[in-house]
């Protein structure tokens, strides 16, 4: 790369760190309002101060630098503002200029991860504070997946856009099935649920955007990390063992993970598991399990 590209390359990249913190001033909006039955997105039309309900001028909307030019307080009554609003800014900024970082030999690709990580942020946040995640998120999610796929084959590792749109719908069952099992099995052992319907459909959408492999990436890596978060608040007292933990969130890191590099981890994993099996093995694998992932 030449200088005058790795110039381009870098501006490029800090334009889409703005830009994502400007797209996490909205999610964060999203956030507040969608759980809310007294909000609507477009309404109020403009940006409402939590703590005294007055109109927040333009000035006070810049992502992350109004949380620090007004010291993290509201200027209308000096109450604190949530740290969640420059964190999920600074989040999807710089989630987005990752994506850019890691896929820009494909922009479209590029950019449509963007987008469902901006999905997957607001699902997590919301379901921190409301333990739910909105039909709006989670079947937009599918809906979208599928018909991108179509649109852009790349997305489930083909070059066809019928087969890319029946891998995306199949992914999309797949999803669903995988944790509806799980929260069955968990019923079952633990006489409560362990999995809500919103994991269910949040899962369905990813598989209808990524495919079967990211499905199970982002279930085994979301299982660690729920197991060590969960174990640690206790360890820590800050929780029990019946305590409600919102698994959203850990789908969402495994999920952006794959995106990331979810792929190279699953290429090596594969060829450490199967490049010691014998060879009758590695056809049966290569010939009908395979075609699944």
């Amino acid at each position: 790369m030449t200088p005058d590209e790795l110039l381009h390359s870098w501006i490029l990249t800090a334009f889409l760190f703005v830009f994502g913190t400007c797209i996490g001033s909205f999610l964060n909006v999203v956030i507040y309002r969608l759980p809310r039955e007294d909000m609507t997105l477009n309404n109020p039309a403009r940006s409402v101060c939590t703590t005294s309900g007055k109109m927040i001028p333009w000035h006070d909307n810049i992502p992350i630098l109004s949380f620090l030019i007004l010291g993290g307080k509201s200027r209308f009554d000096g109450k604190p503002i949530s740290w969640r609003y420059p964190l999920v800014e600074a989040l999807t900024g710089l989630l987005f200029a990752l994506l850019w970082t890691v896929h820009r030999d494909v922009w479209l690709v590029a950019l449509i991860y963007m987008g469902i990580t901006s999905a997957l942020i607001a699902a997590s946040f919301i379901d921190l504070d409301h333990y739910i995640i909105p039909d709006e998120i989670s079947i937009g999610m599918i809906v979208l997946g599928i018909a991108l796929s179509w649109a852009c084959p790349t997305l489930q590792g083909v070059g066809d856009r019928g087969t890319a749109f029946g891998w995306s719908a199949l992914a999309a069952l797949i999803g669903y099935g995988v944790f509806f099992m799980i929260g069955v099995l968990g019923r079952l052992a633990f006489k409560k649920d362990a999995m809500g319907i919103g994991d269910m459909k949040l899962m369905a959408g990813v598989g209808a955007f990524l495919g079967i492999k990211a499905i199970f990436f982002a279930l085994i890596l979301s299982s660690f990390l729920g197991a060590a978060v969960g174990m640690t608040l206790i360890a820590m007292k800050k929780a029990d063992k019946g305590a409600r933990i919102p698994y959203g969130p850990y789908l969402a890191i495994g999920t952006v993970c794959w995106m990331l590099f979810g792929e190279r981890v699953w290429d090596w994993y594969m060829r450490v598991t199967f490049d010691g099996l014998e060879q009758p093995a590695m056809l049966l694998w290569h010939g009908w399990v395979a075609r699944l992932f």
